[in-house]
């Protein structure tokens, strides 16, 4: 009895690892586990709503990095600049030469990169003449890290856009009066086209052969909040990641009085300027900037009152508030 429960065992062992039975004949399979991809980008700053590259950007190839960390720390290349489209599916197999890559079980985790609309030698990504228009995107290895409990599913590469996006919101502390119809002016390096080299271990980038606009031109229109949570915030303008080197200022135009008690307007054209310091000037790509100002009483001051809103595209990240 004995050895007709170890053969039993061994027999269904045995068929779990890739032998398959089937009107009386015997199949083998590979029990590896093949290593397949989807892809998404966020799409909407204020949602994080995630899209597939596909749907949402038409974009249907990217190209693939990859390695596995062993137990002892080591770390072996999986995909050294594959190929990757979408036929029904994202595939690489039979692509020039590429074939197939399995779990390594034994692996203590993966990292993954990719770029499309881009070349890539690896680490870096680049981009040459992008404009705030193009679907430039990264996956980023801090953001494709899978552990081993992870393994032998699919692996879900997101991806974050070569864009930044800014736009200015406004609330007023006023005692007697109503703040509505802002214009306004940045004045600052606004890239609109650059050649672009991006770090794929963690989106730092570098920009060169900068065309730019030296302004960005904006407007808040109808009644502002009071409140920092009801502030009235004008469009978002899509631009090219920057890390100003020195500080931005922003220049009121124009702004209109309202009398609550009778509805009476009085437009008034100060030119007053903000200064928006250096620290607070750093566009990464795949962000999106609000900058938060304030009406007080005084004298009608406007103050940067919360220094930045920052909310990333992604739809795995978190807002922040910088102090």
């Amino acid at each position: 009895m004995a050895l007709g429960r170890l053969v039993a065992r061994v027999l269904l062992c045995t068929s779990l690892y890739g032998i398959l039975s089937s009107c009386g004949k015997v199949q083998e399979t590979d029990p590896r586990v093949p290593i397949a991809f989807k892809a998404e980008a966020g799409t909407q700053a204020d949602t994080k709503a995630p899209g597939t590259l596909l749907s949402s950007f038409s974009v249907n190839t990217f190209t693939l990095f990859g390695t596995s960390t062993e137990a002892d720390g080591t770390t072996s290349t999986v995909f050294d600049g594959y190929t990757v489209r979408y036929d029904g599916g994202w595939f690489y197999k039979g692509i020039g030469s590429q074939e197939l890559q399995y779990w390594d079980k034994y692996a203590s985790g993966y990292s993954f990169s990719a770029v499309a609309g881009g070349t890539a030698d690896g680490g870096t990504a680049t981009f040459t003449e992008a404009t705030a228009g193009d679907r430039n995107f990264v996956a980023l290895e801090k953001d494709n890290q899978v552990e081993p409990s992870d393994f032998c599913k699919v692996v879900d590469l997101q991806f974050s856009r070569l864009l930044s996006r800014v736009r200015f919101a406004f609330y007023e502390e006023m005692a007697d009066w109503q703040v509505k119809d802002i214009s306004f002016t940045l004045n600052g390096t606004v890239v609109t086209k650059g050649d672009y080299s991006v770090d794929l271990a963690d989106g730092s980038f570098s920009v060169s052969n900068i065309s730019s606009e030296s302004a960005l031109d904006g407007s808040v229109h109808g009644i502002l909040g009071n409140t920092v949570a009801t502030a009235k915030a004008g469009s978002f303008t899509e631009v090219l990641p920057y890390r100003h080197t020195a500080p931005m200022t922003l220049t009121i135009h124009s702004y209109t009085f309202v009398d609550p008690v009778n509805g009476n307007e009085y437009q008034f054209s100060p030119e007053t300027e903000v200064t928006i310091p250096t620290d607070k000037s750093a566009w990464d790509l795949n962000h999106s900037y609000t900058y938060v100002l304030k009406v007080s009483e005084a004298e009608v001051q406007f103050a940067l009152s919360i220094d930045l809103s920052i909310h990333d595209w992604m739809n795995i990240s978190h807002d922040t508030v910088l102090e």
